[in-house]
């Protein structure tokens, strides 16, 4: 006979949440009864969306072509050379060596927080906020502080709150743009005075989608 011990989850982990993975586990056993309509699921193929058929195509062409091999380790070539020269057209200067591409948005985050943040730092995030970076944060045994969007002002970034949440042990600010869960989008007064902020108190701000779309 076999026997068998229990093996412990690291102490770093006892603390992470994850908002939507908790409510999902809800989920499961409510839909025994009824029917649950999954508003979490970010991925517009599970409704009425479809992948546009030239971007199919040239997967499958791709792949008939033997291009179905691991990538570069810091991207392709021609994404590269196409991020490069995006960045640059917006003003951000940019060159290959400052580039990295990851397999999604989570382990771009997960890389992120674990090379900037040292424990018992902090990053300032939005509230309400998308559940991963609160995860990541205290995987990484850090600090969290909130900053929170104006309802009253269509969920826009309220700076002064944000400057009244950085301390000593700040390192980065969080901004989502669109904003995820709300919705809410910043203007160019906003963002200039959030990369303001940030050049006062030299912050990293980690940024999702188009941010620096003012700079164009």
């Amino acid at each position: 006979m076999m026997s068998t011990t229990m093996i412990k989850a690291s102490e770093r982990s006892k603390n992470v949440k994850y908002a939507i993975r908790d409510i999902a586990v809800i989920a499961k056993q409510v839909e025994k009864e009824k029917k649950v309509l999954y508003l979490n699921i970010g991925d517009p193929n599970r409704f009425d969306f479809d992948t546009p058929k030239y971007l199919k195509k040239a997967v499958i062409n791709a792949m008939n072509s033997g291009n179905n091999y691991y990538a570069d380790s810091i991207g392709i070539k021609e994404a590269v050379d196409a991020l490069v020269k995006y960045n640059n057209k917006l003003g951000i200067e940019t060159d290959a060596g400052s580039v990295m591409f990851t397999t999604g948005v989570s382990e771009a985050i997960n890389v992120f927080i674990a090379s900037i943040i040292n424990p018992g730092e902090n990053m300032i995030i939005p509230s309400p906020s998308y559940p991963l970076y609160s995860a990541y944060l205290d995987l990484f045994e850090c600090e969290k502080k909130f900053h929170v969007l104006d309802e009253e002002n269509g969920w826009n970034l309220d700076l002064a709150d944000i400057e009244r949440k950085i301390t000593t042990k700040t390192r980065a600010i969080t901004i989502i743009n669109p904003n995820n869960p709300t919705g809410g989008v910043y203007d160019k007064k906003t963002l200039k005075g959030l990369v303001d902020i940030a050049g006062q108190y030299n912050l990293v701000i980690l940024t999702l989608n188009r941010v620096f779309k003012f700079l164009e």
